[in-house]
């Protein structure tokens, strides 16, 4: 029979090292102290709203007295985000070649992809961190419902999907300057994060969960807080049950109820399965994580717990399934035993002109030779090509490609090299 260890390793963990006890030492870890976040601290939500505000103290200040000394200082706050981005960055390779428990970095990884944010500019990426580390990591182990709510309502979210833009048309601020509704949370909501497609929503109940979310606002500060003034007046339904009153209390009652909700647990259920057992899991293992879920009302130690057992029961090979790609890179560190290495925590890269620290050719590697004939240095040069660059450039940041190869940045005295073969 083979050693269960390095199988759990490699399914439910890091890979190497293997867990002393195989998947029960790791359920053991994940329910004790989460060692990681003490030791590698990410930026709480004050600290990036506060050098926020500095960029966009600076950047007015520019608008209404463009000088040297305006530029300079709007140069400087864009430099201090930007190393708060590598920096945070690192950090989160450091936690997942560091950690001992790393099954709880697994379940950080699924639940940040699951509530996924694409930030577009400075001052939306400089929401992550708190994000990650606020909205996902502290409810691992929690019912999902805690989950959903923080993640829902985190300015990250509510930034991310525009839900701060969101007013009632019936209410007092819709009324008075004809601003309008807007659906992506809400369809977010029902389509990603809870139901799934297929769900039993519809179009109705899009609108009508809309309609109830309107009255999350940011206030100054970057704060997420309930503003009645753009909330729509009334009671909304949403999937048959009827929501009242303007306030947080209708918010947090749909979104537990949507935690709890069957189809909620049998698309969360699958997703679990997919990840961490096979790409086309068995149906009777996903309806037995469902009911897991539905008689525990979403407690994620619970369901997690199910995992292991549920996955060992006897399928066919090709069902087979391991830790996938962002998860395999840090185990020749692991395996390595790097995790106390120096070198984990060089300084972040320098800031180039006009790249704010970010790569120049993408996730994990350095820029290429395009090659000739085609995209080659005989390829006319069009105009506007600098804009699209930019463009480009605004989309690979430390966090992307942090979270889809982590082995960037990488170290200090590390050598560049084409990542295309010679």
């Amino acid at each position: 029979m083979p050693d269960p260890r390095p199988i759990a390793a490699f399914r439910f963990g890091l890979g190497l090292p293997h867990p002393a006890a195989g998947a029960g030492a790791m359920l053991a870890a994940l329910r004790g102290a989460d060692a990681m976040r003490a030791a590698h601290p990410l930026p709480d939500l004050a600290t990036q709203n506060a050098r926020v505000a500095d960029l966009r103290a600076a950047r007015k200040a520019q608008n209404e007295g463009d000088s040297e000394q305006t530029r300079a200082a709007t140069r400087a706050a864009q430099e201090v985000l930007a190393q708060a981005e590598v920096a945070a960055a690192q950090t989160l390779v450091a936690r997942l070649v560091d950690a001992q428990d790393a099954l709880r970095e697994r379940l950080w990884l699924f639940w940040a992809d699951h509530f996924t944010v694409a930030p577009r500019d400075a001052p939306a990426r400089a929401l992550v961190a708190p994000f990650l580390d606020e909205a996902i990591r502290p409810h691992l182990t929690a019912p999902f419902a805690r989950m959903l709510t923080a993640a829902t309502t985190h300015p990250a979210m509510l930034v991310y999907l525009n839900q701060a833009q969101s007013v009632g048309p019936g209410s007092e601020l819709g009324q008075r300057r004809g601003r309008g509704l807007n659906e992506n949370l809400a369809r977010e909501l029902l389509e990603l994060h809870t139901l799934g497609l297929g769900g039993g929503y519809r179009q109705d109940d899009v609108r009508q969960l809309a309609e109830l979310l309107t009255g999350l606002a940011l206030r100054d500060g970057g704060v997420m807080a309930f503003d009645p003034r753009i909330a729509e007046p009334g009671a909304e339904t949403v999937l048959g049950r009827r929501y009242g009153g303007d306030d947080m209390a209708a918010i947090r009652t749909v979104l537990a109820d949507l935690a709890v909700h069957p189809a909620t647990a049998r698309h969360l259920a699958r997703k679990l399965a997919v990840h961490f057992v096979a790409d086309d899991p068995p149906p009777a293992l996903v309806a037995d994580l469902a009911d897991v879920w539905a008689a525990t009302g979403g407690d994620l130690a619970a369901v997690t717990a199910a995992l292991p057992a549920l996955a060992d029961r006897p399928r066919p090979r090709r069902l087979a399934r391991d830790c996938g790609r962002l998860d395999h890179a840090p185990g020749p560190g692991r395996a390595a035993g790097l995790g106390d290495a120096p070198a984990r925590h060089a300084a972040p890269r320098p800031a180039r002109p006009g790249g704010a620290g970010r790569p120049r050719a993408g996730p994990g590697r350095a820029p290429c030779p395009a090659p000739r004939g085609r995209a080659g240095r005989n390829a006319p040069r069009r105009r506007g090509a600098g804009a699209g660059q930019r463009r480009i450039q605004q989309k690979v940041t430390p966090w992307t490609a942090a979270l889809s190869f982590p082995a960037w940045p990488p170290r200090a005295a590390a050598p560049r090299a084409c990542s295309r073969p010679a």
